[in-house]
């Protein structure tokens, strides 16, 4: 049978852009000298790190990153949103231009899943949950790393969350032993829930105004504790979605952000009353964690499973990439009468890698991120 010409040059496009995928995942994989079997959620049983590490001197394009297997996890963006920080699949990335290009933080992190975020605002220490190392502590801006998890149980940690209240004081979500707290200068990590209160959990947030009230993004939606962590619920009227990344507004300490994958959501503080926000584009992939920068309060900054780095205002409008915006002035940006503003401890709320994998497409960066490189001046464009 002979195909009609329009039947057949269908086949031809087909069989192009299978080529052109092909082609890319070839590309891609050597690049980041990762084997396949680490371009996937958690690595299977008895996986081991690759021989090869990551380069740090070596920047990617973020199309690269998350290509080769480095989906992001979680977002930390810093005092004038230039510097950012990612924890990915494939280590802790650090960019200088707004998410366009991405750099491995240290020799360290190279093949080491990220999973959480945080940054105290009064020290300026950074705080990283791994796969593996357990927490890790930065405090000269992410040069340097040592480990701060002595004692605590496991080293596999899901979600992180700063005390802005109580300066010194972490949670963290160990995975096979529950939530954890060490306070101040105390040593010693306190054992607060186990597998039976909460279970698979991804991301972690504390409520600014008050430290007992924490929350938990997990497999099974957006849990609630009112008794700082021992005893955890899903409100009447919860959110009943998958949760990646959990955060609280700083100025708006009614409104609580949850990243699911099915799209951003904004509820009630109490944990209630959830409603959908203006998605983004759906080529981006799910937004998995979020960020606030304390001279900007009324603005959220997000990551997708994919790469870009976004923003939007808390009270409406849509997500754009953070590279299309000119950096931030020093100028504050006020909140509304209905909200005042709060200072604010932690500059971030944790977001972590999804249990369980999801598919995407290599190459999702394409015109409206290469135009944003444009417009931010760089050289690199985010297409592959």
């Amino acid at each position: 049978m002979v195909l009609p010409l329009a039947g057949l040059m269908h086949v031809v496009v087909l069989a192009r852009r299978l080529l052109l995928k092909v082609a890319t995942v070839l590309v891609l994989l050597p690049a980041l000298a990762i084997s396949p079997a680490f371009a996937h959620d958690g690595p299977p049983a008895g996986a081991v790190v690759p021989s090869e590490r990551i380069d740090p001197r070596q920047v990617y394009p973020f199309g690269v990153v998350a290509g080769g297997g480095g989906h992001f996890h979680v977002l930390q963006v810093m005092p004038g949103e230039r510097r950012v920080f990612a924890g990915t699949h494939l280590g802790l990335f650090v960019s200088e231009d707004r998410g366009l290009t991405w750099r491995l933080v240290a020799p360290r992190f190279s093949g080491v899943d990220v999973h959480g975020l945080a940054r105290d605002a009064a020290t300026g220490a950074l705080y990283a949950a791994t796969h593996g190392q357990g927490l890790l502590v930065s405090e000269d801006g992410g040069t340097r790393w040592r480990d701060g998890s002595a004692s605590l149980p496991g080293r596999d940690l899901h979600a992180l969350a700063l005390d802005a209240h109580d300066r010194g004081t972490i949670y963290v979500w160990s995975v096979g032993h529950g939530l954890f707290a060490r306070r101040g200068r105390v040593r010693m990590w306190e054992r607060l829930a186990g597998r039976e209160a909460l279970t698979q959990v991804e991301s972690l947030a504390i409520h600014p105004q008050n430290s007992r009230r924490l929350y938990a993004g997990t497999a099974a939606g957006v849990l609630v504790s009112e008794d700082g962590g021992r005893r955890w619920m899903l409100p009447p009227g919860g959110l009943e979605r998958r949760t990646a990344g959990v955060a609280v507004v700083p100025s708006r300490p009614d409104m609580v952000l949850a990243a699911t994958f099915d799209g951003v959501f904004a509820g009630h503080a109490a944990g209630a009353d959830w409603k959908p926000l203006e998605a983004a584009p759906s080529w981006w992939g799910p937004i998995v964690g979020f960020a606030f920068v304390g001279d900007r309060p009324d603005t959220v900054f997000a990551v997708s499973h994919e790469g870009p780095v976004v923003m939007r205002a808390v009270w409406d409008g849509p997500w754009i990439p953070l590279a299309a915006r000119p950096p931030a002035t020093s100028r504050r940006i006020s909140a509304r009468p209905s909200g005042p503003v709060h200072e604010r401890g932690p500059t971030a709320v944790v977001s972590t890698r999804p249990s369980r994998p999801i598919k995407t497409t290599v190459g999702v960066a394409r015109t409206p991120y290469a135009r944003a490189t444009r417009m931010s001046g760089s050289s690199t464009t985010g297409a592959l």
